[in-house]
């Protein structure tokens, strides 16, 4: 014959026991998500935009934490979210878990989220880049550039040779330059809600820096 003193203290044992279990997996959630928020969060790339420096359907290792202490400089390769995104269908669990790295996301609508781009950046405010021979220049000085695929591979892929680079935003290209769509580019990506194109990647668009590919 069990006691009502024995049920109870057992009772007790189990509630405390999955109290404690469910806190401490709720605190795991919560540093899994200031984590990947805050400091480092990884990404699968999809496309060959950026070879050879990254490949194909690889995992990158992403620094956020820095885009809040120092602007993009010359030669950096980030991660941003253009003007007129495609969207990715994503189920609720994922988007519990990856909505950190959206910047323009609704959590409570887990349907879709905003595609984010890599890119390297090739102009900072105030410069003026412009492309002439297949090779691009910057403030009048021809870039040396020896990690992109194809040397003289630059051209210009609709409109204007010349950019002025407007403060708060940034001139960005892919390393593989006849695979990448950038700041050169007049497709719906870089499309204002007016239809206006913009080529450059407002400051506060930019989720973070490249650091390494696992």
């Amino acid at each position: 014959m069990i006691s009502f003193d024995s049920f109870y203290r057992k009772f007790k044992h189990v509630i405390l026991y999955m109290a404690s279990f469910f806190i401490e997996m709720f605190l795991f959630l919560l540093f899994l998500f200031l984590c990947s928020y805050f400091f480092l969060t990884i990404f699968t790339i999809q496309g060959n935009s950026m070879e050879p420096l990254i490949d194909n359907d690889s995992f990158i290792v992403v620094n956020r934490i820095s885009i809040f202490l120092q602007d993009p400089e010359f030669g950096d390769v980030i991660i941003f979210q253009p003007l007129n995104p495609e969207k990715i269908k994503i189920d609720r669990l994922s988007c519990l878990i990856l909505s950190s790295v959206q910047i323009e996301h609704n959590l409570w609508d887990c349907k879709t989220i905003p595609e984010l781009y890599i890119k390297r950046v090739l102009g900072v405010p105030g410069d003026t880049i412009s492309i002439e021979d297949g090779e691009v220049f910057r403030n009048g000085d021809r870039v040396k550039e020896p990690y992109i695929l194809k040397k003289n591979s630059t051209r210009v892929l609709k409109g204007e040779t010349k950019f002025v680079v407007p403060q708060g935003k940034y001139f960005v290209l892919g390393d593989n330059r006849k695979k990448s769509d950038d700041s050169r580019s007049h497709s719906r990506m870089w499309q204002d809600i007016n239809g206006k194109i913009d080529p450059f990647v407002s400051q506060k668009n930019i989720f973070g820096y490249f650091m390494w590919q696992l």
